[in-house]
């Protein structure tokens, strides 16, 4: 992973993080606008499909490997006050 050099850049690259995935391990799965998460309801099975290069890569997830997800998802409405001066 690259060094990030002043706040600016690290608040951007935090922007672009849409989910993480805590595994029970304790390592930290991390999805970009790109990556496509989905989890199939039947089986708690999480599914991380995302491009690397030419290569689409899928990973799967068992309910036994993970320990929570969090998804950030763009407000559509302003928030309340966000407009006052």
């Amino acid at each position: 992973m690259p060094i990030i050099g002043s706040c600016e850049a690290a608040l951007r690259r935090e922007d672009s993080i849409v989910f993480v995935i805590r595994l029970r391990d304790g390592e930290e799965v991390h999805g970009a606008e790109n990556d496509e998460l989905s989890v199939n309801e039947q089986t708690g099975v999480l599914t991380v499909v995302r491009v690397d290069g030419f290569e689409e890569v899928t990973t799967h997830y068992s309910p036994s490997a993970w320990a929570s997800v969090t998804r950030r998802v763009k407000a559509r409405r302003p928030l309340v006050g966000a407009n006052k001066k």
